[in-house]
């Protein structure tokens, strides 16, 4: 009983410390395309070869973790059942070296009047949360490992008898 008491304290003040525990850097390296067309007035058709295209590189870190407490019940006298919350986007940082590269801007015979493609706003929908979001997916798997790790570390720091359940909450798959 007295390891549990140990074991809650030590996690309610990590959580004091720290606003947020990290469990995966990942870097991100994205193409991105965008084009306009010249439509004729009052429609949405498009005049032919009147098309500017681009194609942007864009590179930047994303940090993936949680950002409340993780649960922690004990199972019997040496077992403990961690409940870790669903993980968020905690922030993202473009490169500071090469944070974009447009790569490619062309434009068809007749693009003279066509507006040319916001290279600002191409990034900024590019690092939406919505965007970022299909980052927690993809690397679910490895976010879990990460998180095992870091809390199997801790623990055993404790006790090296200590073995521990893990629940993902409101993770997807």
């Amino acid at each position: 009983m007295a390891i549990h008491k140990i074991i809650q304290k030590i996690i309610a003040s990590l959580h004091l410390w720290f606003n947020e525990v990290v469990f995966l850097n990942v870097g991100i390296e994205k193409v991105v395309t965008a084009k306009n067309q010249t439509t004729i007035p009052w429609t949405d058709i498009g005049i032919p070869f009147s098309e500017k295209k681009s194609i942007i590189i864009l590179n930047y870190a994303a940090k993936l973790g949680i950002r409340t407490h993780v649960k922690v019940e004990q199972i019997s006298e040496k077992k403990y059942k961690i409940i870790v919350p669903k993980y968020e986007v905690l922030g993202i940082e473009l490169d500071k070296t090469n944070p974009y590269q447009l790569y490619d801007s062309s434009g068809e015979l007749l693009s003279y009047s066509t507006q040319d493609i916001d290279t600002g706003t191409l990034v900024a929908q590019t690092l939406s949360n919505e965007e970022q979001e299909k980052y927690l997916e993809k690397y679910v798997e490895n976010i879990n490992d990460s998180a095992k790790s870091y809390y199997k570390a801790l623990f055993q720091s404790i006790s090296k008898d200590i073995e521990l359940e893990f629940e993902f909450s409101g993770q997807a798959k």
